[in-house]
């Protein structure tokens, strides 16, 4: 029997959760409470254990230099922006499932075009790192320890990208708590496949991308699945 770990970040002021409920309600109710994130990792993931270049770890050491230089040396809106474009740049492909939308799976089927959609979006992403390392809920080993459950990506088809980014930044303006539930995939009616393999013409399967399904794949990505 393989024993899971789970790792819960639990504010001090909702332990009282855990002291008035009973054990098999305690992750249904910590789920749903919007100040606390939980990870069902069989093993926590860091980034920096994918920092396996000189390229990656300038730009996460530029990301530790600008969170920790803080709002008195640069304008939020100039922080937001740098952020965002160190951990874009730090892999443009995120940390990718192996899942798509029914769309995407048409598009590969066919031979068009696909991307990868950050579920979380970097610009909220950038927004979440600052206020919890503003507001000293979090160092730079929890920015490294929750930053590829942020960075998740699903392959999507370009015009549903667009949609997905519109509905972010347009009249819906969803929090990141929002997209935590995925409440812009249900909105948009986008549910979830799984990759089929790429066969070569002898029958083999083709070596794919990693994916990190066991890793990052919350309750509410699940519900997706079809």
């Amino acid at each position: 029997m393989v024993r899971r770990k789970l790792w819960v970040r639990v504010p001090p002021s909702i332990l009282v959760i855990i002291l008035k409920t009973g054990y098999m309600n305690i992750l249904e109710k910590l789920n749903a409470h919007p100040d606390i994130t939980i990870t069902n990792y069989a093993h926590p993931v860091d980034i920096r254990d994918y920092a396996n270049t000189d390229r990656k770890r300038g730009w996460l050491n530029s990301l530790q230099i600008f969170l920790e230089q803080g709002p008195k040396t640069h304008r939020y809106i100039q922080r937001r922006g740098f952020i965002g474009s160190c951990i874009y740049r730090f892999s443009h492909h995120g940390f990718p499932l192996k899942l798509a939308t029914e769309g995407a799976i048409r598009n590969l089927s066919s031979g068009k075009r696909v991307t990868r959609d950050h579920i979380y979006s970097l610009n909220r992403t950038s927004e979440y790192l600052i206020k919890k390392y503003d507001s000293g809920q979090w160092n730079w080993d929890d920015v490294c320890r929750e930053l590829p459950f942020l960075l998740t990506t699903i392959l999507v088809t370009p015009q549903e990208n667009n949609r997905l980014g519109v509905a972010q930044r347009g009249g819906k303006n969803y929090t990141i708590e929002d997209l935590f539930e995925m409440k812009h995939y249900t909105d948009n009616g986008f549910m979830l496949r799984t990759i089929p393999p790429k066969v070569t013409r002898t029958g083999k399967i083709r070596r794919g991308p990693t994916y990190y399904d066991g890793k990052l794949v919350t309750p509410h990505i699940k519900k997706l699945l079809i």
